[in-house]
């Protein structure tokens, strides 16, 4: 069975009502050159799949000339699709759509858009609004698509055309492939001559519309807004106002006898469990290496620092401990072990490895300081050395065991396999001087005897490790061992890089987010970050896949990982507080929120606040890097497991 191609050569748009609804297909060809004939012959035999856009429009009649695709707005403009109203700007025996808009073309093939997700829906006066679609080859064939971007200024001070293009990226996708496409949105994209012809942008609303011709678009809505004090602030500043903020968390918000970080600060003042005066032990030592930060920058002083750590050590002192490891848990005002359920009440490996992580950076910070700081810093080594790692492999293993209870054994029978947060749980095991454990815990047990390593990619970014139960795990697997290890330029075995690792593991997390293919509201290169938070149901492990995304940002997932990706993670930083009090409190950013569900509580957690400051002062320093880097018992654990690291003294990223 054949079909009719109309192939045309013409040089100006045409009238083809008839030969719309009358030919399968047109091909326009415009006035060809030399090679027309082997370019039309590849298109019609379906050698190349067209990919060709209308530079003009083509109305329905001639009745419509002059027809514009930017034409300006009337006084009492016709809705689109509608035919004919009264007391409207309208044709008497047409509609006022064209018949194939500027920006049209067909292929072989169809591609489907996804919603904009606009970085940020304000826009000040230096800054950019970065504007994402997710664009899919739906049908049976590769081909190219040319994605168009136009802006409408809603109101002005003259009348504004009802669309302008203002860019344009083609982008090649295979059968089924999807693409991200982004542009960046200025003042300057946004400004006109104005009756005085001064080139201004003027304040107010404009429409941001994306799609495969001027018609066929998706839309979003921007605002711009006169310089507000987020464009003013430097990145520095930004970094400082928001690490000072945090550390009142720890500072400020400590539970008054312990000194201790709270497990959770409600600024409700709504607590279900009862819990305010709960401590946490992992919480804290992410806590104790955020006032190390905020001494070192004179948020204190020293002498005042020193009487805080006094205070939290003498705690620590008397506290209950399980075979020398601390409980997930304790009651603030007696430090007695609070259950963090039925059968964990008793040592908690790993939580102890975060807060023994924290007091070794204060064990360097005073050991060589005034007789007093060099007495608090022998008191803190013996905490350390009171830690019996080895009890922890429940009969010897070769792997070591997260909880143990006086009450129920080894009844929560977790081992702890790589890769996820617990990397720095085995190094201190190996490291310590009096308890420390074979070089074969760490191989056998965390690396499983090499079966650690797993090369896989993750929206198109390789990762080298296995995550545990997932292909790229929650953010706070970046974080938590690194909050003292230093990942820079560190290596082992198993892994080339742990820094790139975990900056792989931060892009996937992004790139997700970006790619939004749940469409929640808000995500995209300036608002993402998926990591263990609060949520809108509870608490919840939120990664980047379609299973486990709940459309919750939490904002220390993004920040914290500012020593991997410092350019996009400042990005994030800007924007959340440009977002104002509904997410920046009295201790800093607030735990997670949703857009989509309009949830915006008002609530913090330690161990999220935690790594926001320590990282952003790692990123600036490198101090707590370089203070728990430099403890001799660290630097041999490294080497009796075979790490190996190249820094010198006093090194900082920057």
């Amino acid at each position: 069975m054949f079909k009719i191609v109309l192939t045309l050569f013409t040089g100006r748009p045409l009238t083809l009502n008839w030969e719309q609804e009358h030919v399968p297909a047109i091909l326009n060809v415009w006035f060809g050159g030399s090679e027309a004939a082997y370019a039309i012959g590849d298109v019609l035999f379906g050698d190349v799949n067209p990919s060709g856009k209308l530079t003009m429009t083509f109305p329905k009649n001639v009745g419509q000339i002059p027809l514009f695709y930017n034409h300006k707005n009337t006084g009492r403009p016709l809705a689109e699709g509608k035919w004919f109203e009264k007391f409207r700007s309208n044709y008497l025996d047409v509609d006022n759509e064209p018949l194939y808009p500027f920006g049209y073309g067909l292929s072989y093939t169809n591609f489907q858009y996804s919603d904009i997700a606009l970085s940020t829906p304000t826009l000040g006066k230096d800054g950019s609004v970065t504007a994402v679609v997710t664009v899919t080859n739906t049908g049976k064939y590769d081909g190219a698509e040319v994605v168009q971007l136009y802006i409408r200024d809603l109101v002005g001070s003259i009348t504004r055309p009802v669309r302008e293009l203002k860019g344009f990226n083609k982008i090649f996708l295979r059968a089924g492939e999807s693409k991200t496409v982004s542009f960046t949105i200025t003042r300057d994209l946004l400004r006109f001559y104005d009756y005085d012809m001064n080139y201004v942008a003027e304040p107010g609303d404009f429409n941001i519309m994306i799609g495969g011709n001027s018609h066929a678009v998706k839309t979003a809505k921007l605002t711009l807004t006169n310089p507000g004090i987020t464009a003013q602030l430097t990145d520095d500043a930004l970094m400082d106002t928001v690490q000072r903020r945090t550390f009142n968390y720890f500072w400020e918000g400590a539970e008054p006898n312990s000194g201790l970080a709270p497990e959770r600060i409600h600024m409700d003042g709504i607590y279900p469990e009862k819990d305010q005066n709960v401590v946490t032990s992992g919480g804290s030592g992410f806590g104790i290496m955020t006032i190390l930060s905020g001494i070192d920058r004179g948020y204190v002083t020293r002498e005042e620092g020193l009487a805080r750590m006094e205070k939290i050590v003498s705690f620590l002192e008397k506290a209950d401990r399980f075979h020398g490891a601390y409980p997930h848990w304790w009651y603030g005002d007696t430090g007695k072990v609070k259950p963090f359920g039925q059968k964990d009440n008793g040592g908690d490996l790993v939580e102890t490895a975060f807060l023994i992580q924290g007091l070794l950076a204060v064990h360097q910070y005073y050991i060589n300081g005034s007789p007093e700081e060099q007495a608090l810093a022998k008191r803190i080594d013996i905490l350390w050395r009171d830690v019996d790692w080895n009890f922890y492999r429940q009969g010897d293993q070769n792997v070591l065991y997260w909880h143990w209870s006086p009450e129920y054994g080894w009844a929560m029978d977790f081992p702890v396999h790589g890769y996820n947060e617990c990397l720095i749980m085995y190094l201190l095991a190996a490291a310590s001087p009096t308890h420390g454990v074979p070089a074969a815990v760490y191989h056998d047990g965390w690396a499983q005897n090499g079966a650690i390593v797993d090369p896989h990619k993750v929206e198109g970014i390789e990762l080298h490790l296995r995550y545990q139960g997932c292909e790229a795990g929650p953010l706070f697997w970046a974080h938590y061992s690194f909050l003292g290890l230093d990942p820079t330029n560190l290596k082992d075995e198993y892994c080339s890089s742990y820094f790139d690792e975990m900056r792989n593991l931060t892009l996937v997390n992004r790139a997700y987010c970006i790619r939004n293919p749940k469409h929640y509201k808000g995500f995209g290169p300036d608002c993402w970050g998926l990591t263990a938070s609060y949520s809108v149901n509870g608490y919840a492990a939120h990664m980047p896949n379609e299973r486990d995304d709940q459309g919750v940002i939490s904002p220390t997932a993004a920040l914290s990982s500012i020593v991997y990706t410092p350019e996009q993670s400042l990005a994030v930083m800007r924007h959340l507080y440009g977002m104002g009090d509904k997410l920046f409190g009295p201790y800093g950013f607030y735990d997670a929120f949703s857009e989509t569900d309009n949830w915006y509580p008002k609530r913090y957690l330690a161990i999220d606040q935690g790594p926001i400051a320590v990282m952003i002062e790692n990123y600036r320093t490198g101090l707590l890097w370089n203070l728990f880097m430099s403890h001799p018992d660290i630097q041999n654990g490294l080497q009796k497991l075979g790490f190996s690291i190249n820094r010198k003294a006093g090194s900082s990223t920057q």
